[in-house]
């Protein structure tokens, strides 16, 4: 009779244990998958970062980029995207899914031009090399700012990576080019400004006009 009772009183323990871990089981279950993006819109090879709004243990987190990369890990990942266009992000925990869309630039860093000089200006802009990377050509009037230009700078990487902004102005039928040099930071847009004080240089030696013209003076 002894022997019964303890078997009995084993059998209400492991019951008791088995429903302590089930109900603790259920208490971390996730009830969604929602998260949150540092920034929804972003450059080309620069990170994204994404945090779900739980941190739960023992839950496994699998992350979709919308690019064809699946990543399962913990809460909080980033990850860089190698062609422009729009993403669907998504978030699974368990049998419930959240989403989100971000929007990679065309390029790794981006720059507008501002006309604040009294002419209308005739440009080309590039950066960094003229040959493999192409130029902008546009007319910009007098207190006209440009729309954005994306550029896919060759300089990747590294947190003091910039490009060279090139600016050509045609008068006369003759090109010039600003100087002294234009940096651009990466991943950041930056507004670069003309005046009437502002000096262009002839580019080739050949061209019959002034060395070097102000805008002022056009």
């Amino acid at each position: 009779m002894k022997i019964i009772k303890n078997y009995v009183l084993l059998i209400c323990l492991f019951s008791w244990v088995f429903s302590f871990c089930k109900d603790q089981d259920e208490e971390v279950l996730p009830k969604n998958a929602h998260f949150i993006v540092q920034k929804d819109s972003n450059y080309l090879h620069n990170d994204f970062e994404f945090e779900a709004i739980d941190s739960l243990p023992n839950i496994k987190y699998k992350w979709n980029f919308g690019d064809g990369s699946l990543l399962e890990t913990g809460h909080k990942v980033s990850h860089k995207y190698k062609t422009p266009g729009t993403y669907t992000v998504s978030l699974t925990l368990g049998n419930v899914t959240s989403s989100k869309e971000v929007l990679v630039y065309p390029g790794t860093l981006s720059y507008q031009i501002k006309n604040e000089s009294k002419n209308v200006l005739h440009l080309e802009t590039y950066v960094d090399n003229l040959r493999d990377n192409g130029s902008v050509v546009f007319t910009l009037g007098a207190g006209r700012t440009s729309d954005q230009i994306f550029s896919k700078t060759i300089f990747v990487g590294g947190v003091n990576a910039r490009g060279l902004l090139g600016v050509f102005l045609t008068y006369n039928n003759i090109k010039y080019i600003y100087r002294p040099s234009i940096w651009l930071e990466l991943f950041q847009n930056h507004t670069f400004v003309l005046t009437n004080s502002t000096e262009f240089h002839r580019v080739s030696s050949n061209d019959i006009g002034p060395e070097r013209i102000r805008l002022e003076n056009l």
